[in-house]
């Protein structure tokens, strides 16, 4: 097989595993296993004193459950926007189904969901939770909407990575051909046998082609909505790296087993759309091929295993739609004629059109884009193999303390059938310009004026310290290979000023290291420049210096290396802004005692970045601080890390991290948290009005 032949080896006649001789069975067993798009715009909810009019008809324990509901939207946004704070309908004691039903049509609340995945079974489970801001705000209701959202999306991903283990094993033991078939060929009885010939069962098939899609699964499985279906899917069809950033909004940040399914898609979405309400999961690129043991191992993926009972499925329709006489060209096995299947039916549009053929338009159009997908999953496998072989280029820098020399005729293949899906030439200047691309990896190419192509040195950025240290017979060449990596200054950019008292001592030895070596190597350059000019002088100019050294002549004054930099003076800093805070005059510093710092820090990670100064007090548990002496830490910290808001002075004292405050995506949480805390105190208002009118300057 060639690398630019079109037709895959699935494509080839032998070996066709028939996808349409399985027995119906229900189910699978395996599958058990920045703003939302399409969002609407939510109303403000209903007041508290026109709740208490229909409150008044229920128990009057009621309430308790209100307050619990506006307490989990609290503690949302004081986690972080985490959806799984949220109070959920299984948690109340005393409003049921219909009062909440009421309340929902009334506004006074928002019933949403989320999905989840199980702990212990790793199943996906929905979670019904409720929704009422104290503040009553809709836009902070469409704030938590988004993030149960979000969180579902990750839940999927999540979900997925576990799906793909259970499949890859499937593959590995020879069952996922049969798993799929078991999956699409469902009818009444579940020993019941699909004949494909009989048009009745092919009806019955081509109507079951939704059941191959993931809004099926998730249905199926979960029983979700679809207004929370449909933005899920929505993220989902992004490409990977997109949904990632968006699923980094998430409190706590994603899930690991989500951003590793996301990792294995790379850029591609994450589920390939075959109809308006029916996708399909992108498979990982690390299941369609892999390099075991230097052997290029191609694997199919579910997608294609589906595109197979796709096209057996389009030969068993032609042979009922076309008369006997004209099926003759029609091929008994293989998928060589897959396209020729796909314009034949198109031809037919009592097939598509007509009322006798229930889900052949969704067909049709679903097998034109598998049949892309297909093509194009040949690309995909040529870029994880540069992908693997890039790494393991890279592998190979590890532990290297001196450039390692890459050429072409230095590389080699570890299995000759990569050849099959790229050229050795290609593969070799394509792991070169993703080595070169790598912002660890430093490289410099061989200046060369023989004919012949030309090498490229490489080494890790982290070990170009210890190089140059080790190397003393190319520590010129190791400067000008910095020079080529966007360091203008050479070695002397990594230089770096590190603290005996907090930096790794592995660290601090090797910058001791580096700066001897560069003195060092200063002294050879200004030794060989003055002998080269000794040199200049012939027998006589030497004999004349010497006379002048003896008499009291100097020699030519040492000149400073073009490449030591001068003294630099430090830019005056911008003069601050003018805020509602107060910061401490610097010539007063205090170091903040340990165990006192970390009472801040527990106070700080609990209030969301809010350091109530009574709060540390509390936190400390002792007598031996009071709240001045805190604050006065605080407020003549030597790292000068803290900020005091001071229209809270007289109300409730209180600090703020400095670096948060040209913060707006923080200062904006926390104004929303503000508004929801419960119950609402002055200096929770106080405090939100504050940070209104930080956030409006910084607009």
């Amino acid at each position: 097989m060639n690398a630019g032949e079109e037709q895959s080896e699935e494509q080839q006649e032998s070996g066709e595993v028939d996808m349409l001789a399985r027995q119906a069975q229900v189910g699978g067993g395996h599958d058990g296993a920045q703003n939302v798009p399409g969002e609407p715009v939510i109303p403000d909810l209903l007041a508290d004193a026109e709740l208490k009019g229909i409150m008044a008809q229920f128990n009057p324990m009621a309430s308790k459950d209100i307050t619990l509901i506006e307490k989990g939207v609290e503690n949302f946004f004081l986690f972080h926007q985490a959806h799984y704070a949220l109070t959920r309908e299984d948690q109340l004691a005393h409003l049921g189904a219909a009062e909440l039903d009421l309340l929902a049509d009334r506004r006074a609340l928002v019933r949403f969901q989320f999905l989840q995945v199980h702990e212990d079974t790793g199943q996906l489970v929905l979670r019904r939770v409720l929704i009422r801001p104290a503040s009553l705000k809709g836009e902070q209701v469409g704030k938590v909407r988004r993030a149960c959202i979000r969180g579902s999306a990750m839940a999927v991903a999540e979900f997925v990575f576990r799906r793909d283990r259970e499949l890859r094993q499937m593959q590995e033991e020879g069952e996922l051909a049969a798993w799929v078939s078991k999956r699409f060929m469902q009818s009444g009885g579940e020993s019941e046998e699909i004949n494909p010939r009989n048009k009745a069962d092919l009806k019955h098939l081509l109507a079951g082609l939704p059941n191959l899609s993931i809004e099926s699964l998730l249905t199926e499985e979960t029983g979700l909505d679809d207004d929370l279906l449909a933005p899920t899917l929505a993220i989902l069809r992004r490409p990977s790296a997109e949904i990632l950033a968006e699923l980094q909004l998430i409190g706590g940040g994603p899930s690991e087993g989500a951003v590793t399914a996301l990792s294995l898609r790379g850029n591609l979405p994450f589920l390939i759309e075959l109809g308006r309400d029916f996708h399909l999961i992108q498979p990982a690129a690390g299941d369609l091929i892999q390099l075991s043991d230097s052997k290029v191992e191609e694997q199919k993926a579910e997608t294609e295993w589906i595109y197979m009972l796709f096209v057996q499925l389009a030969r068993q329709l032609l042979m009922h739609l076309l008369p006997s006489e004209e099926t003759g060209w029609i091929q008994p096995r293989g998928y060589t004629q897959d396209k020729q299947y796909l314009e034949e039916l198109q031809k037919h549009p009592s097939f598509e059109h007509g009322e006798d053929w229930e889900g052949a338009g969704l067909f049709l159009e679903a097998y034109q884009k598998l049949m892309k997908h297909v093509r194009s999953v040949r690309k995909v496998r040529r870029e994880y193999l540069i992908d693997l072989m890039t790494q393991d280029s890279i592998n190979k820098l590890n532990m290297q303390f001196e450039p390692v020399y890459f050429s072409p005729s230095r590389f080699e293949l570890p299995d000759a059938a990569i050849e099959n899906y790229i050229k050795k030439s290609d593969l070799y200047k394509a792991v070169l310009e993703r080595m070169e691309a790598d912002p660890e990896v430093l490289s410099y190419k061989e200046q060369r004026e023989a004919t012949g192509p030309a090498g490229t040195y490489f080494i890790y950025r982290a070990n170009m310290p210890r190089a140059f240290i080790d190397n003393k017979g190319r520590r010129s060449f190791l400067h000008l290979f910095c020079k080529q990596n966007d360091m203008p200054r050479g070695i002397y950019d990594l230089l770096r000023a590190v603290d005996d008292s907090s930096a790794p001592r592995k660290l601090v030895d090797e910058q001791i290291g580096l700066s001897k070596a560069i003195r060092e190597w200063e002294d050879e350059i200004e030794k060989e420049r003055l002998k080269q000019e000794r040199r200049k002088l012939g027998f006589f100019g030497r004999l004349l210096a010497f006379l002048r050294s003896l008499f009291g002549g100097n020699e030519s004054p040492t000149r400073r290396s073009d490449d030591v930099p001068s003294v630099q003076r430090k830019p005056r800093e911008k003069k601050a802004r003018k805020t509602g805070v107060i910061a401490g005059p610097r010539e007063r510093q205090e170091v903040i005692p340990g165990r006192v710092q970390k009472a801040i820090d527990y106070v700080d990670r609990n209030f969301r970045g809010i350091i109530w100064l009574d709060e540390v007090l509390s936190a400390l548990g002792t007598v031996r601080y009071n709240e001045n002496q805190i604050g006065d830490m605080l407020f003549y910290d030597k790292e000068n890390r803290y900020i005091e808001v001071k229209a809270l002075l007289a109300i409730r004292r209180v600090f703020l991290y400095r670096s948060r405050e040209q913060d707006e995506a923080w200062i904006q949480s926390t104004i929303d948290y503000l508004e929801n805390v419960t119950p609402q105190r002055e200096e929770h208002r106080e405090l939100a009005h504050h940070l209104r009118q930080t956030l409006r300057e910084l607009k």
